[in-house]
């Protein structure tokens, strides 16, 4: 991967970013996680294109009642 993407903002998360650059090289924006009583991390740039990635726990998201 190459480039970079400028203006980034990103809210709601441990790590927030105002206005930053962020390029491929640098590992900046990196194994970020959720604000303690974030539900919702909104991520934006004036300019370029990020590839984001959320991993999920290896438990059931979703439990119910099995009958």
């Amino acid at each position: 991967m190459e480039g970079r993407a400028e203006g980034v903002c990103e809210r709601g998360s441990y790590y927030e970013l105002t206005d930053d650059v962020l390029v491929a090289g640098y590992p900046l924006g990196v194994s970020n996680e959720y604000a303690e009583g974030s539900d919702c991390i909104t991520i934006s740039t004036r300019k370029g294109a990020l590839v984001v990635v959320e991993t999920v726990p290896d438990t059931p998201i979703l439990t119910g009642n099995k009958a």
